[in-house]
């Protein structure tokens, strides 16, 4: 009997005991996740906001082929590769992929692959240059260049530059122009070139290519 009224009274302890054991024995255990890793080629169109590792993208932005891998982002419709996801210092450079022919008076015409895309939300130092040859069959001329913020169909501001003055022994010139750029979320920024309205041209181009020169838009993120 008085085994029995030990057992008892011990059994409500000894029970919260076991549950104290095996309260403390659990062990919250978390596995890193790893982005299933595919190749440049293989990106796809995806919407905005998808990630991915690239085994063979650089770091750049656009993303491009031929690297030693990067975290690729889906933003504004293109791959980011930039340095440190869009941080601070991310940077990239793109070279207009083709000659582009000025072929209408007085209307922007966008410069064949001169795009970047700025990643995130900050103040960046876009650099861009611009090679262009203009001549015309009597009178003088003008080749313009600016930036154009794709994502929000306007100018970017004080990016309007001359290049060359076209006249009719034909005129070659390079011009480089750096602004500073706040935005409020990532961007597509592109050069886009015009010849003015009045003379009659018989040649009006921006080049980009190994003998004449390359037009190229850089950016470097100076902060957040």
């Amino acid at each position: 009997m008085r085994d029995d009224t030990m057992k008892r009274i011990l059994l409500p302890f000894l029970l919260l005991a076991t549950v104290g054991i095996s309260a403390h024995a659990q062990v919250s255990t978390q596995t890193a996740r790893r982005l299933a890793p595919t190749t440049f080629t293989n990106l796809g169109t995806p919407a905005n906001g998808e990630v991915r590792f690239c085994s063979d993208c650089a770091a750049t932005s656009p993303c491009t082929g031929s690297g030693s891998g990067a975290t690729a982002t889906r933003v504004a419709g293109a791959w980011n590769c930039s340095t440190g996801g869009g941080g601070v210092n991310a940077s990239a450079q793109t070279a207009a992929s083709a000659t582009t022919a000025l072929t209408v008076d007085d209307t922007w015409t966008d410069v064949s692959g001169a795009t970047v895309t700025l990643p995130s939300a900050g103040v960046y130092l876009i650099n861009f240059t611009v090679v262009a040859y203009g001549q015309t069959s009597s009178g003088s001329g003008s080749l313009r260049a600016r930036l154009f913020n794709t994502t929000d169909a306007a100018e970017v501001s004080a990016s309007l530059m001359t290049v060359v003055y076209a006249t009719t022994s034909g005129a070659a010139s390079s011009s480089a122009k750096s602004l500073i750029v706040t935005v409020a979320a990532s961007k597509a920024i592109k050069i886009q070139g015009l010849r003015g309205a009045g003379p009659v041209y018989t040649a009006s181009s921006i080049y980009s290519d190994g003998t004449t020169g390359y037009s190229l838009i850089s950016y470097v993120k100076l902060s957040n």
